[in-house]
């Protein structure tokens, strides 16, 4: 799988629409509380706690939705969640993205680590 930056998503409708994935701590910590992205979605970036039993369609969902609010997307989960293509290419680098700070960067031990879990 090729690292590379996602800005925009095509969803379903054949839409684009943008995403931002430098997301802030707070971000996280409110999408959490929401129940859009797991409680212990910070502590599996910490501690490289990530591989393929590890990583959901779910969280990965939840990781696009919020990168596109962050992007000032105005769909509520559900309606995103109906537009969203099962693309596991594109989460998967919008989920890379995000815990290198929002851009595809320098390969990284734990870069590889997501890439591996996520190579099908």
């Amino acid at each position: 799988m090729n690292i590379r930056e996602i800005k925009e998503i095509e969803l379903s409708n054949g839409e684009i629409v943008p995403v931002k994935t430098k997301v802030s701590l707070g971000m996280i910590k409110k999408y959490q509380e929401d129940e859009i992205i797991p409680k212990d979605f910070i502590n599996k970036m910490l501690t490289n706690n990530v591989d393929a039993q590890n990583l959901k369609i779910e969280d990965l969902l939840g990781v696009a939705f919020m990168s596109y609010k962050n992007a000032g997307g105005k769909m509520s989960f559900k309606e995103f969640e109906d537009e969203c293509p099962l693309d596991m290419d594109m989460l998967a680098m919008i989920f890379v993205n995000m815990i290198m700070g929002g851009k595809a960067g320098q390969k990284s031990q734990f870069k590889d680590t997501i890439t591996k879990a996520t190579k099908k």
